[in-house]
């Protein structure tokens, strides 16, 4: 295990929380990134020059997250139970929320947008929702349909990891998956999770002890079990930090809780080797080069 070098970049524009950021390679080149604070602005940045050159204002709410819809320039971003979808092409030096491509509102007893992810099925753009208040949400932007279902929300509030990933799913009942927990990954809370743009053989994790963890995905062991049987995960699934039997799959560690504090989320470039996370004390968005 190796330590992560000190931060190459830094974000600084935002005066509240950072609570989403969004990143892809087919928007110049990786260069342009976007990302929303509770200060209720979005600002996206040229990762050439560190410097903000767009700001939206206007919000109602605290814009909660953004992302990019695939394989295209708008961006969609989420605030309170709220989806407002941008132009990157339309976007000014200094914008208005209210100068959205297209909104939906979800019903306000869901509660608020907590996470969302884009997908492209089929040419038609969906996005699953996830609220706060375990309910889940499905927006079809090519027919302007929303479809909110009951659901269990995801729950990272541990010290360790239960990963569960859908490469080689059964498609059947029954369903097979691949599936390992990892004990004490962090000694606080996890914040964030995600696999590496960059290079899906990595997952990156963030946690409120203030550090960054890289991990090596191909040490999953694979197991299956039934959809009414999730919970049951293998002995030979798990990792325990503390047993020294075991290897444990940690490839690099930053313990940055200095520069980053209790830091909410972390993600990486899709181009580069680049981990971001955001910083409680300062509001900027740090870059840490693999």
């Amino acid at each position: 295990m190796s330590s992560l070098e000190l931060p190459t970049i830094a974000l600084k524009g935002h005066k509240g929380l950072i609570s989403g950021f969004a990143t892809s390679p087919e928007v110049q080149n990786g260069n342009l990134v976007i990302s929303v604070s509770e200060d209720q602005t979005c600002r996206i940045w040229d990762l050439r020059t560190c410097k903000s050159i767009t700001a939206i204002y206007g919000f109602k709410e605290s814009p909660s997250c953004v992302k990019l819809k695939p394989n295209s320039k708008d961006f969609v971003i989420s605030h309170g139970s709220n989806l407002d979808i941008f132009d990157l092409r339309k976007v000014h030096t200094v914008y208005s929320s209210n100068n959205t491509t297209e909104s939906f509102s979800f019903d306000a007893y869901l509660g608020e947008i907590s996470d969302f992810c884009v997908t492209d099925s089929n040419k038609e753009y969906i996005i699953y929702a996830a609220f706060d208040s375990g309910y889940f949400g499905t927006a079809n932007i090519t027919s302007k349909v929303l479809i909110p279902s009951t659901g269990i929300k995801e729950n990272w509030m541990s010290t360790s990891i239960a990963m569960l990933s859908t490469k080689n799913k059964d498609t059947s009942l029954g369903q097979q998956w691949k599936t390992c927990r990892w004990i004490d990954a962090h000694a606080n809370i996890i914040s964030g999770i995600e696999y590496c743009g960059f290079d899906l053989e990595k997952v990156v994790t963030s946690g409120l002890d203030g550090s960054i963890n890289i991990w090596d995905s191909t040490e999953l062991v694979y197991a299956s079990y039934t959809t009414e049987d999730t919970e049951q995960i293998p002995e030979n699934a798990i990792y325990n930090r503390s047993d020294e039997q075991v290897n444990f799959p940690l490839i690099k560690s930053l313990d940055a809780k200095s520069i980053l504090g209790k830091p909410d989320w972390v993600t990486s470039s899709s181009t580069n080797p680049i981990i971001f996370a955001p910083s409680s004390i300062d509001y900027k968005i740090y870059g840490f080069e693999l």
